[in-house]
């Protein structure tokens, strides 16, 4: 549409999307507040110039009987009787709780800063804001929705706004000073405890899979085998003494399998606080206690030190924390030996989990119950054959 004297040209029969009568008749009024020393005639002609040749408005005018269009009060009078203002009709509670609804906010943007208002900001900042501004709407003066909108919040959030909050005032300032630091902290929990799941995941889709069937009968086939004799020369000692007893061999156990109870045994990891340290001290007694000098592995999980990733991550063995590999650890201060050999076993376990149909590692377990693989059993099957011969050779000597 053009312009004239800063008011639009006014069509007047609806054809014309976002034409509002009220706005172009008040238009029309402002551009006489610029003009100085307008005759009601020029007022009038002002407004007929303003009006679109062949359209509904312009048709009306010419329709206009002379006394209607003789001064601006009779000719406004006119207009706002053939185009009378309309009400929007107040929002029903259901409406308005359906737009509350819609305000929601996206974990995905959660830490990011994102536009309101023409300036960046922090997600949830703008979140908040536009809560605030849904909620004046609401007519709920006693904050009885408060824990509805809280409750939908992205985890990583809520735990850090307290349920204690009565007014949106109050519950959207709460919102506003959340610590960008422990916010942070908190997303990088739920997006370990994310690929956690997705682990138990894969493994429940892995063992309803077409090859369950083999993998089951794999897993209960036993190994055991008497040990077999080293394959280079010893020179035998004469001897009266009988052969070494030979133990029966270490079983087999899917990788598929000790992943399950690497998730399903994993200790809880304690805050890198007075309190948390404390409790990691205490997991680090009960452990001793419990186990004292056997090894670790997945059915007996060493504890994790405050602070650090979760075992099985994609975390650096030495350090504990995410981003990098041990090779490339920039840390000063390395988490404990035994700690890095069971996030060293743990992460073994769960990248031959995701082959575990095709994979071709075998994995025994030894009668104290310590799993090794098939490099580490043929060195226990040479040594102790080594030390059955040599023990036979001290007591034929005596």
């Amino acid at each position: 549409m053009s312009s004239n004297n800063g008011a639009s040209m006014f069509w007047g029969d609806g054809e014309i999307d976002g034409e509002n009568p009220q706005d172009f008749i008040n238009g029309v009024e402002r551009s006489f507040l610029v003009k100085v020393g307008l005759t009601e005639a020029d007022r009038v002609r002002l407004f007929e110039l303003s009006l679109k040749s062949g359209r509904a408005a312009k048709i009306w005018w010419n329709g206009l009987e002379a006394g209607e269009k003789d001064t601006w009060v009779n000719l406004r009078a006119a207009f706002e009787k053939r185009w009378p203002e309309k009400l929007i009709t107040e929002k029903t509670r259901e409406e308005q709780h359906a737009l509350l609804d819609a305000t929601v906010l996206d974990e995905e943007s959660l830490g990011k800063r994102v536009k309101g208002d023409g300036v960046e900001e922090f997600s949830h900042v703008v979140w908040a804001d536009k809560l605030e501004r849904v909620s004046k709407s609401l007519k709920d003066e006693s904050g009885l929705l408060i824990p509805i909108v809280r409750k939908a919040m992205p985890r990583a959030l809520r735990v850090l706004v307290s349920t204690k909050h009565q007014t949106w005032s109050a519950f959207c300032d709460a919102i506003r000073k959340v610590s960008m630091t422990e916010l942070e902290e908190k997303l990088e929990v739920e997006e370990e405890k994310r690929a956690m799941q997705a682990t138990v995941d894969r493994l429940e889709k892995l063992q309803n899979s077409p090859t369950k069937a083999i993998r089951d009968t794999l897993g209960a086939v036993s190994l055991g085998r008497p040990i077999p004799a080293p394959r280079f020369n010893i020179q035998p000692v004469a001897s009266a003494a009988p052969s070494p007893v030979m133990s029966a061999g270490p079983q087999y156990r899917p990788d598929a399998e000790r992943l399950v109870d690497v998730v399903r045994l994993a200790l809880p990891i304690q805050p890198n606080t007075p309190a948390g340290r404390a409790a990691y001290q205490a997991q680090i007694s009960k452990w001793s206690l419990q186990h004292g000098d056997r090894p670790v592995n997945e059915m007996r999980p060493y504890p994790l030190s405050p602070g650090t990733s979760a075992v099985a991550s994609g975390e650096c063995w030495k350090c504990g924390h995410a981003g990098h590999l041990g090779t490339a650890c920039p840390s000063n201060e390395q988490v404990p030996a035994t700690e890095q050999k069971w996030r060293s076993i743990a992460a073994t376990i769960s990248r031959r989990a995701g082959s575990a149909v095709t994979t071709a590692a075998v994995n025994l377990i030894t009668e104290d119950g310590a799993f090794i693989d098939q490099a580490e059993y043929d060195a226990r099957v040479i040594a102790d054959y080594l030390a059955a011969i040599q023990g036979n050779a001290g007591g034929s000597s005596m």
